[in-house]
């Protein structure tokens, strides 16, 4: 909880329950998240998805060869 947000609202009028539940609900600066954050999490899903396009790539491509072997062996 902000202290500062609670006395603020408190002085203004509110409720001391009304003020601590609005004053708890305030986002603390440390658990909010950085531009540099953001960035990393977005590098980090780009690499992601480029690595899923390669899965991608290689098993779709492979597949019907396997499916060929497997069809001459069992055939």
């Amino acid at each position: 909880m902000i202290a500062e947000i609670y006395e603020a609202l408190v002085e203004a009028g509110a409720s001391e329950e009304k003020a601590k539940a609005a004053a708890g609900a305030v986002p603390v600066g440390e658990s909010l998240a950085t531009k540099a954050d953001i960035q990393a999490a977005k590098d980090d899903i780009q690499e992601l998805w480029s690595e899923i396009r390669v899965l991608k790539f290689a098993v779709f491509t492979l597949y019907p060869f396997v499916i060929a072997i497997t069809y001459r062996i069992f055939s």
